[in-house]
């Protein structure tokens, strides 16, 4: 096997071939999956949506039709937290996404942003709800299903556009983003994302200190339309329609990848009280039929943009990598690039590699190394550097 001795920013497995992505943005790939102990190899995901490190040992991997499990060098695989039985999966439901609670020492708990079957299911069977839910962990790296406490619930009207992402900012508040819920049957392009009254659409921000039953959460007073009369306090940031990864920066900015609609995709910064500009705007490009896009100064726009051709088709928002360049692909072209602001307001993008299997989300081990997950065939998570 060839040497592997270097730094890697990221890694993702073909039949055969393993490919990584140094932290200089070099990509180096080496034939072979044997393995020396310092690999877990062979390991057919379902479908990864999250992965980070896990706090008992080894490294969590999130699945969207409803688990997470747990992968050890060495040893076999343990799910932590089943919840498959009462997942909705899928369409774009599922279990979305995953988050330690920042400060984890102190308050061992897991969220869970997933889809699951509403408190009346048993009256209307297709009556189900996107959720967020915190589970307690034990010393022993066990999610506690049954201790679940309910955080929010979102009714769901179909199977598309949840969004999902739950980030805890440098302040400690939660962030989810959430998709607009569209329906392929809804003409004109549904305007939820611009309304402040619902949460789809939107990056909501809250803080979990404290939570109890009665009290899930709290509204930070900080919050942009905290007392504005209609609005709903939780919102950070609108105007998204299918957010589906998030990342704060190392220098405290919220860099979300926003799936487009026909033509763009997009990754912008999620300020306080941003109007990222669906439906009025994909990316730059207009597409509303009304006055709205003669208001530029209203909407924060793209710090990059693509276009759907040579095969691209949907951003997978990734993460930012030890140096601080934004790691994301595209699901359908298998690409993977870096993005990097090489001075105020001038990114640069650079692809460094392309996969052969379709990327679904971007995760992290405990040295913060990035990493590619995809479908399709098994994958390798390299454990040593």
């Amino acid at each position: 096997m060839s040497d592997n001795s270097q730094t890697f920013a990221s890694v993702s497995v073909g039949y055969g071939l393993i490919c990584a992505l140094n932290v200089a943005g070099a990509p180096t790939c080496w034939q072979s999956v044997e393995s020396d102990g310092d690999l877990i190899e062979n390991v057919n995901f379902d479908t990864p949506v999250e992965m980070f490190p896990w706090p008992a040992g080894g490294i969590a991997v999130a699945n969207r039709t409803g688990y997470i499990e747990i992968h050890s060098p060495g040893g076999e695989p343990r799910i932590a937290l089943d919840l498959i039985e009462r997942t909705v999966c899928c369409g774009e439901s599922g279990l979305l996404s995953a988050a330690l609670d920042p400060d984890f020492d102190r308050f061992p708990f897991i969220y869970v942003y997933w889809g699951t079957h509403a408190d009346d299911a048993d009256a209307d069977p297709d009556i189900f709800e996107g959720r967020v839910s915190r589970f307690p962990v034990t010393a022993d790296g066990d999610a506690l299903e049954d201790e679940e406490l309910v955080i929010l619930r979102l009714p769901q009207t179909g199977f598309l556009h949840f969004g999902g992402a739950i980030r805890f900012g440098p302040d400690g508040m939660m962030h989810l983003g959430l998709g607009d819920k569209a329906e392929f049957s809804v003409r004109p392009r549904p305007e939820s994302a611009a309304d402040l009254s619902t949460l789809s659409g939107k990056i909501i921000r809250v803080d979990m200190r404290g939570a109890t039953e009665s009290a899930p959460f709290r509204v930070p007073p900080d919050n942009p339309f905290v007392g504005e009369p209609g609005a709903r306090p939780e919102i950070w940031a609108y105007g998204l329609r299918q957010p589906w990864r998030m990342s704060f920066a190392p220098n405290g900015e919220l860099a979300v990848a926003d799936v487009g609609h026909g033509s763009r995709e997009e990754i912008s910064i999620a300020a306080r009280g941003a109007n990222m500009g669906w439906p009025a705007f994909e990316g730059n490009r207009c597409i509303s039929y009304d006055a709205r896009c003669d208001r530029r100064e209203d909407y924060v726009f793209p710090i990059h943009e693509y276009a759907h051709e040579d095969g691209n088709c949907a951003i997978i928002g990734g993460m930012h990598a030890p140096g601080g360049e934004y790691v994301f692909g595209d699901y359908c072209s298998g690409r993977v690039w870096t993005l990097e602001e090489t001075a105020p307001d001038v990114w640069s993008v650079n692809e460094v590699m392309q996969l052969t299997r379709p990327i679904t989300a971007f995760g992290s081990d405990a040295d913060g190394n990035v990493y590619a997950l995809t479908l399709l065939g098994p994958s390798v998570l390299a454990s040593e550097r």
